[in-house]
């Protein structure tokens, strides 16, 4: 029994001490994981070890050591912004965004507990990375106990499969942007792919509607369109009760300086309208699935037999995730009722609508966006 212990004890040992040697051994840059590989990208979890961490550095061999396979489709989304890299991430042990700080150093940003959360790459071998992710790293007293977790995560690689919109009509460009024609009546070409992401299963950039750049935190302190509060609107308001001093200015649909897909894509791409987005479930069948390891909806025509499939990106309140396991995608339009709701699409596994006037409309959300043109 003895023994035993002793074996458990030199794992969990070596467990810390390997991704540290990794770490000191790195000699890449700003833009590099550790090794030197690109860490830019969508990368997806793939397995977990927890631990309890003590301060100073050493392992606690009373505790919980567990090994298991993620198989959701949550993971890491690494973008470079302003010339350094940020990581949202969406998986449920640690949600939320990190800033670099150093070579393959991120710290949480927000408000809350995110600031005392750190994520350190410590390998990228090809398309396998490895992460250490340290909980409280800043309010660790003696004594106390801190979660710590080697991750495993797998980079998503680029489809090839029909359900990111192939069968023949995903090959065409518009402003050097893929889209596919479903065959529907009012001739919209939808996008194979979000803003902020390059293949069909990646998530993307998250924002809030009729802003045009992703941020950290999603409030109405921080949206572009208000003056702090839900009622004091400035801009796309048709009711006096929701704007600012009364103000109203009666507009309903995103100008294309406001519209994120126009903004990003250039002329010719929009969001879609509350009619465009009905026409999926009208002239389509949607089903549940899963794409390169990401859950989402395919969405296939009735009148030609083509597709694309929406991932499933769950939604931004705050610096947190609203929904996981849902998708919300913004349509470009108002809710004329209620000024600080704007319609989107809804889905989940057992369903696919179109929204507005719920806790699941409010502008200051962060959500997906899909662009779509017309013939």
């Amino acid at each position: 029994m003895r023994l035993i212990k002793m074996k458990r004890y030199y794992y969990l040992l070596l467990l810390a001490v390997l991704p540290m040697c990794f770490a000191a051994c790195n000699n890449g840059d700003d833009e590099s994981g550790a090794g030197g590989a690109t860490v830019e990208g969508t990368w997806r979890v793939e397995s977990v070890a927890w631990s309890k961490y003590t301060k100073g550095g050493g392992i606690d061999p009373t505790g919980n050591l567990e090994t298991y396979a993620e198989t959701t489709s949550r993971g890491l989304s690494i973008t470079k912004v302003d010339g350094k890299l940020h990581i949202t991430s969406t998986v449920p042990d640690i949600p939320g965004n990190f800033e670099q700080v150093g070579t393959n150093d991120y710290r949480g940003v927000g408000s809350g507990d995110a600031s005392s959360q750190r994520l350190v790459i410590t390998r990228v071998a090809g398309n396998v990375l490895t992460a250490e992710f340290y909980e409280d790293y800043y309010e660790i007293s003696d004594g106390q106990r801190k979660e710590y977790g080697l991750f495993t995560f797998i980079r998503l690689q680029e489809s090839h499969n029909s359900e990111g919109g192939s069968n023949g009509d995903s090959g065409n460009t518009g402003n050097e942007h893929e889209y596919v024609d479903l065959g529907l009546p009012s001739g919209t070409l939808w996008a194979t792919c979000n803003v902020g992401a390059s293949k069909p299963e990646e998530y993307g950039d998250y924002f809030a509607w009729g802003e045009t750049e992703p941020k950290n935190e999603y409030n109405w302190s921080t949206y572009k369109w208000c003056n702090g509060s839900i009622n004091t609107l400035t801009k796309y308001c048709t009711r006096s009760n929701d704007g600012y001093k009364g103000f109203t200015d009666n507009k309903t649909e995103l100008e294309p300086e406001d519209d994120a897909a126009t903004a990003n894509w250039g002329s010719g791409w929009q969001m879609p309208s509350p009619d465009q987005i009905k026409e999926l479930y009208n002239y389509a069948t949607t089903t549940w699935t899963t794409h390169n390891g990401v859950k989402g909806r395919k969405i296939t025509s009735k009148n030609n037999g083509n597709s694309i499939f929406l991932p499933a990106t769950d939604g931004r309140i705050s610096t947190r995730l609203y929904s996981p396991g849902y998708g919300y995608y913004w349509s470009r339009s108002l809710n004329t009722n209620t000024s600080y709701h704007a319609y989107n699409l809804m889905f989940y596994s057992a369903g696919f609508s179109l929204t507005g006037d719920s806790g699941n409309a409010f502008r200051r959300y962060g959500y997906s966006v899909r662009p779509v043109r017309v013939h």
